[in-house]
């Protein structure tokens, strides 16, 4: 079981897809201050929202190995989103457009694993 403080649900829509805290809300049971999940749910939300999160449910033999592009997207992501950079997709996300330049030098950088 997941206990996520309200605030905190709030602090991180901002840097989510549009719709988190609404589904978020949804899918847990509210307890006062606190948000309730099961960690099924919990892991779904953060594949959903946050793709290039990684997940904290280890799998044997599956280590996650992010390359150098997906890191950097996940600092400069927001960062584009904030000015509307043409390479994003324009839907609210910090998903890339494909095939745009951006897109193009992360799956190039990713390549380097961290």
């Amino acid at each position: 079981m997941r206990h996520v403080h309200i605030a905190k649900l709030h602090e991180a829509a901002k840097t989510r897809k549009t719709g988190y805290l609404e589904t978020a809300l949804k899918a847990g049971r509210t307890d006062g201050e606190w948000v309730i999940f099961d960690d099924a749910t919990y892991e779904a939300l953060r594949r959903e929202f946050n793709p290039l999160a990684p997940s904290r449910v280890t799998v044997p033999g599956a280590a996650l190995r992010p390359g150098l592009g997906d890191a950097i997207h996940k600092v400069a992501g927001p960062i584009g989103r904030a000015i509307n950079w043409p390479c994003l997709k324009g839907d609210g996300t910090t998903d890339l457009r494909p095939g745009s330049p951006c897109d193009r030098a992360r799956k190039m950088l990713n390549q380097v694993k961290l």
